[in-house]
Order: structure tokens, then sequence, then C-alpha cells
């Protein structure tokens, strides 16, 4: 079975659309490719919702609008894809191979009907027809990674090595330069008075006033690693995953979820200003499932961060995992992917039937 994964340069989106295929490789075999959209300024706004409203030719508007050359496609089973501007490419490559079509994330419903599976990291949407609950996917795992420095005092701070992992400014989260400033200083305090080797990472979204802040930790050795967002990054460095401890603002999910998943405690920085919203729910979920504490960051000092990070054993937090255990336990969406568990009673029929 052919799987595309309709990829852009965003690793919160192209991260989720590989935990998905991974999930599902688990349950049937497949094969994975990625497909790579050209987007244009006009292939963003209203001109693509247009085009696929009117029922426009398939392979003229993936021609038009993303560069795309259908007859070197081989037709996919299923197509997979995240993130708001990714879907018409996706639902367009379905529509002409007659695929079925998987949207991972918080999508907002206006092609709701054209979507055979959902993947929603908002527990309360996993109710709804076609949905199915998993957290934030990623294709991170624990077994990646050495086995962390137990955190079970104040005490063992000392000397440990610890993650930043700074998101930025979304339609639902507003930081402050005294946020920033919050953090630099306690990056400041605990290396002088506690030794802690910090390392932060940052992510396309990161205003400048906190990389300014990043980069006079660096000059001041309180930073021992600033590792700035590149594009060609896949995702999250597992230099930062795989430390003692990882403090992430909790406005990008992706980071979270990745940082939660490598098995290390973790804190989710909440800044000044967050308004309520689905990604904010998704947020509360995930902290809830791993027993992760929200602190928000004007509150954050050493006392608190100290007491976060030394709770006890991280729990296990397996996104993919969930997906997994969740599809087996929903076979009419399993069917609608045309896809058979191994162990499934048609399978099993079909092997009697044969003997």
């Amino acid at each position: 079975m052919l799987v595309y994964i309709v990829r852009d340069n965003r690793p919160g989106h192209f991260r989720q659309c590989e935990g998905v295929a991974s999930a599902l490789a688990r349950i049937a075999p497949l094969e994975v490719r990625n497909v790579f959209p050209n987007f244009h300024w006009f292939s963003r706004r209203i001109i693509p919702t247009i085009a696929y409203r009117l029922r426009l030719p398939a392979s003229l508007v993936l021609g038009l609008l993303y560069d795309f050359e259908v007859e070197t496609l081989d037709p996919p089973d299923i197509v997979i894809a995240s993130g708001h501007r990714n879907v018409v490419p996706a639902l367009l490559i379905a529509r002409l191979f007659g695929a079925r079509f998987v949207y991972a994330g918080i999508h907002d419903r206006r092609y709701l009907d054209e979507m055979d599976m959902v993947v929603t990291p908002c527990p309360r949407d996993a109710y709804e027809p076609r949905h199915v609950y998993a957290p934030v996917l990623n294709p991170v795992s624990r077994k990646d990674f050495p086995l962390p420095r137990r955190l079970t005092g104040p005490e063992d701070l000392r000397g440990a090595r610890l993650g930043l992992m700074l998101g930025g400014e979304t339609r639902t989260h507003r930081f402050t330069t005294r946020d920033w400033r919050q953090l630099a200083r306690l990056i400041s305090e605990t290396r002088r008075d506690l030794g802690i080797e910090w390392w932060a990472t940052t992510s396309r979204r990161t205003p400048r006033a906190a990389r300014k802040f990043l980069k006079s930790l660096v000059k001041s050795g309180d930073l021992h690693k600033f590792i700035e967002y590149d594009p060609a990054m896949p995702g999250s460095p597992n230099e930062v995953l795989g430390l003692d401890g990882t403090l992430v603002t909790e406005d990008s999910m992706a980071m979270l979820s990745e940082a939660l998943t490598a098995g290390r405690p973790v804190i989710a920085l909440k800044p000044s200003m967050v308004w309520p919203s689905r990604q904010d729910e998704a947020v509360t979920a995930m902290a809830a499932m791993a027993g992760t504490p929200v602190i928000p960051i004007s509150e954050l000092n050493v006392e608190r961060m100290a007491a976060a990070l030394t709770r006890g054993e991280p729990v296990s937090f397996e996104p993919i995992e969930v997906l997994q255990a969740n599809l087996l336990a929903a076979p009419h969406l399993l069917a609608a992917l045309g896809l058979v568990p191994p162990h499934s009673p048609a399978v099993e029929a079909a092997s009697t039937k044969e003997s």
C-alpha cells in the first residue's frame, strides 16, 4: 500500500505526518513517500480554495498552483497532510487518484466532509465521526537516547545539563520582553549557583528579542550552546532532547511533544498572554497525560524549576503507540482507509478458508 506525505518545510507539520505513517505501518505494510508542493504567493491564499470548490481538473490545479508533474506520480492509496496550506494539494492528489485522505492536527473544519480520517490532539474532537485522538505526533523515541541522569532532589541539579526550547508568537500565545528577560535571568542564576550547563534551541517563530537574549548569554558564558533554528533541520535537535531535563514554551505543540517523548523531566512554559483555544486544550491534554507541570514564565524561579524537574521518574509518553492502540480499537476507521490489521477477523477468516 502506497502512502504519500504532502510535505512543506515546517517540522511541526511533516513530523506529525511521519507519526501517522509510523502508526499505520505498525498495523499493515506500507510504502511511504514524500511529495513536495511548490508554494507560490498565489497558492497560499483563497485561490486554491476557489479552484478546489469549483472542481477544476485536479491535474491542472496541481500543475498550475504547486508545480506538480502529475504524470510522474504513482497512484497512492492514502494521502497524509498536516497544516492548513497543505490540505488543498493533498485533497487534489487524493481526488486525482481516488485515494483516502488523512489529516493530522487541528483543522478549521472547511474540508471536514472530505477527510477520511482526522488524527486530532484535542480529546473532545475525538468523539466526532472519523476522528481519532493522539497526542501531537512525532517520530522521536526515548530508545534513541541514553538513560537520563536521575533527578530526585534539588541537589541533583548541580552540574546537570538542561535544555531550553523556544517557540514564539502565535494567534493564541504572546510573549513579552519581560518573559525573555525572566528566562535569561534564570539561566544566569542557575549557571552561577548550581553549575547547570544550559543548551538552547529556537523555532522559525522565535522573535528577534529572544534570540538576542540567547546570544548575549552565550557571550557571557551562561549558555553553553545555542542551536539556532535552521529550515533544513528535520525537527528539534537530538542534542537538546537528550539532556537531563527540558524547558519548552507551550506555544510549540511539536517541540513539547518531542521533549515529552524523549523521556526526560519536562516543564511547559506559559507566556504572559494566552487566549483560550483548541491548541491550549491540546497542550493541557499532553501535559496531563505525561504528568508534566505547566508554569507561567513570570512565576518561574530556581525553586519552582527544581521542584518541577525532580518530581520523580517521567511518565512514559509515546504518541505513536497511543494512536496505534486507538486505531486498533476503532476498526471502522482502518476499514475506511482500506487497512486490515494482521490479526483481524477478516484476515483470520481468509486464512481459514485457504486452509
